[in-house]
């Protein structure tokens, strides 16, 4: 298992922690030949390559900042990755809010600044990695796209009107995308996890009032406990590699029994 993806460069975004940062240690581990990782600042840039470089010593791991949030400035990743190595065959994106402090708040409560910035976080800045990793893909003659997303896209939940509504328009983008892209041999899946236990996010719900005890109950329903990003990970590395081969255009949920969807 070594060498499974031995010939694959991946973009992995928002990989300085969290979920992500899970992902990029496996594709390492499974023999990726390089990784280029995204974050926002330079020095959370250097520990966690340095972190990633001791876990898998012969992949090439590269950091590259750029914020996730702002879809145009993500063309620096892709950019790298055509001049290093001659294009990206895996991106795994994770976007974010510009707005993460303001956490699950219900709909009357939302400014613009906040639902534009989820509208753009969550939903325009996938588009635009798959419009810069796309036409790289198909010049290697294919490729695969993981979305990690949110059960938000798949449940209602209060307080997660909008952050909801763009996880929704994601993952119909990426269903979409893999019908279009088959025929290049591009596949695209999103993971859609509910809480994740050892993650910035986990913190930011249970850090105020209202999504807290929204949160702790749906805790409490998930009879397997809460996934960690090393339970995450593996079916992560699974959907971008060639085991998956066949497997496109789905949306996988990982949340210990919290709700099935």
């Amino acid at each position: 298992m070594s060498d499974l993806l031995s010939s694959k460069v991946a973009v992995v975004m928002m990989a300085t922690g969290g979920i992500n940062f899970e992902v990029a240690r496996q594709l390492g581990q499974v023999g990726a030949r390089a990784v280029i990782v995204n974050g926002r600042t330079e020095a959370s840039g250097a520990a966690a390559v340095a972190r990633l470089k001791e876990s898998a010593p012969a992949t090439d791991y590269l950091f590259v900042a750029a914020d996730a949030s702002d879809g145009p400035s993500q063309k620096v990743l892709f950019d790298v990755a055509q001049e290093r190595f001659g294009g990206v065959d895996i991106l795994v994106h994770a976007g974010r809010s510009p707005n993460p402090s303001g956490g699950v708040k219900p709909f009357t409560e939302l400014g613009p600044e906040t639902f534009e910035g989820a509208a753009r976080g969550y939903f325009l800045s996938l588009v635009y990695a798959c419009h810069y990793a796309v036409p790289q893909m198909m010049g290697r003659g294919g490729g695969a796209i993981l979305a990690v997303l949110s059960d938000a896209a798949k449940i209602p939940t209060p307080g997660e009107s909008v952050v909801g509504g763009a996880m929704a328009g994601a993952a119909m983008f990426i269903r979409t995308l893999a019908r279009e892209m088959a025929r290049h041999q591009i596949r695209a899946n999103a993971l859609t996890p509910s809480l994740v236990r050892d993650t910035q996010a986990y913190d930011n719900v249970m850090r105020q009032e209202f999504s807290r005890k929204i949160f702790e109950k749906a805790e409490r329903r998930a009879g397997l406990g809460l996934p960690g990003p090393e339970d995450l990970a593996p079916m992560a590395v699974f959907l971008c590699g060639p085991q998956s081969a066949h497997l496109t255009g789905q949306t996988i949920t990982i949340n210990g029994g919290l709700a099935v969807a």
